[in-house]
């Protein structure tokens, strides 16, 4: 019983943060002045309920209790039957990682390029035909804070023009694109997270528990990675916003080479986190250069010769 009601009273605990935490949400939309500003809602609100639910699942809820939970979110989200016998994997290669082996059907690798790459022909054609202008006021606010929190340099921004800029009062100013937020990056790491294969299993039991698990870290892998993408651009930008206002150029603080190498650094070492969350996401790509090198081997032995 005390089980019970300790697990009850986080449940409640964790819920009453999820429902500030969407409080807060919705006053920013208010304070925004941005036309679409609803849509930041629409986008983080349903996450954050999502992510709850795994969270609880995943650190709250007890052991005996997750089989139920991790069966009935198996059955919503997979329309698969669940007394179907797991087909034998057409590939008979095996890798081992982390003491656990691997193996994906090929049907899941052959899609795993394929629909990667359009989720991210989608995403980037919709980052560069509509200005997410709610969010790069988000950005250019807490770019702002942090200059102002961190620096001498009196900032500040406004929307003109359909653009959100940030000014200082020496006249120097500059704009909020798409690409300052890091939306790009973003819709990068979030398709290919989103459409990595699941490695499979080899009993119903363990399919189910094991794609509850997967989507959990799928969910995680994908918060986190947008997480610190926006983090290290409001960072990028507001030492940016700080050098160029003491008088370096903005094409040496913004534009140069050594930026572009930090900024490919700083993605690398996002996509590096993001395995360490996902595993799968490597896995899947090792997986197929292995199946390749092996379908290669084997045209290269030459056939045997009968002799009788």
């Amino acid at each position: 019983m005390d089980s019970k009601l300790k697990t009850f009273g986080l449940i409640v605990v964790f819920s009453f943060f999820n429902v500030v935490l969407t409080l807060l949400i919705v006053l920013a939309i208010f304070r925004l002045e941005s036309p679409n500003r609803a849509l930041m809602g629409v986008l983080f609100i349903p996450w954050i309920f999502i992510l709850t639910f795994f969270w609880i699942n995943r650190f709250i809820v007890p052991q005996k209790w997750k089989t139920k939970l991790q069966l009935s979110l198996d059955l919503w989200f997979i329309a698969s039957p669940i007394n179907r016998e797991p087909r034998p994997s057409p590939l008979p290669v095996t890798i081992t990682f982390m003491r656990k082996q691997y193996s994906f059907s090929l049907v899941s690798l052959i899609f795993f390029p394929i629909w990667a790459t359009i989720l991210i022909l989608l995403l980037f054609h919709y980052q560069n035909t509509h200005e997410v202008v709610w969010w790069q006021e988000l950005f250019a606010r807490h770019d702002v804070f942090l200059i102002n929190l961190f620096s001498d340099v009196d900032s500040f921004t406004y929307y003109s023009s359909a653009i959100w800029l940030v000014e200082n009062t020496n006249g120097d100013a500059v704009y909020v694109t798409n690409g300052c937020v890091g939306l790009p990056a973003m819709a990068i790491f979030s398709a290919l997270l989103l459409v990595v294969p699941r490695p499979r299993s080899h009993s119903n039991r363990e399919d189910l528990i094991k794609r509850a698990d997967f989507l959990w870290r799928k969910v995680n892998a994908i918060t986190v990675a947008v997480g610190l993408i926006y983090f290290f651009n409001i960072t990028r930008a507001a030492i940016q916003f700080i050098l160029h206002s003491r008088g370096h150029l903005w094409s040496v603080v913004h534009d140069s080479n050594e930026m572009l190498a930090i900024m490919v650094s700083i993605h690398i070492l996002i996509f590096l986190i993001c395995v360490a969350l996902l595993p799968e996401i490597f896995l899947s790509i090792f997986y197929i250069g292995k199946c390749l090198v092996g379908i290669g081997q084997k045209r290269k032995i030459p056939p045997t010769k009968n002799t009788s």
